[in-house]
């Protein structure tokens, strides 16, 4: 019985889809006035710019743990517009840009 059920495990286990982590730097380059951070390895990214963590999309209870200029960003089909420009997401009293 129990070599059955290890085997039903590993069965399920290798047959469950493993969810990739998806890094989309280039979108916070389409920004003239995105923001840069230190990451866990020391390397100055963008990814503040969108996310709440400076590694991105991770680190949070729900992936891909945008701040409200990266929801608004995304909601924007992930363009840069005079539009977004004019929002101020995150409510700070200055536009976006």
């Amino acid at each position: 019985m129990k070599r059955s059920l290890g085997s039903l495990c590993l069965a399920v286990a290798l047959l469950v889809p493993v969810g990739t982590a998806h890094a989309f730097e280039p979108f916070a380059l389409l920004v003239p006035c995105r923001a840069t951070a230190e990451n866990s390895v020391g390397t100055t990214r963008p990814c503040i710019t969108c996310h709440n963590n400076p590694d991105g999309g991770a680190g949070c209870t729900t992936p891909p743990c945008f701040n409200p200029f990266g929801m608004a960003f995304n909601a924007n089909g992930r363009m840069w517009d005079t539009a977004l420009a004019m929002m101020d997401s995150d409510g700070d009293g200055y536009t976006n840009g």
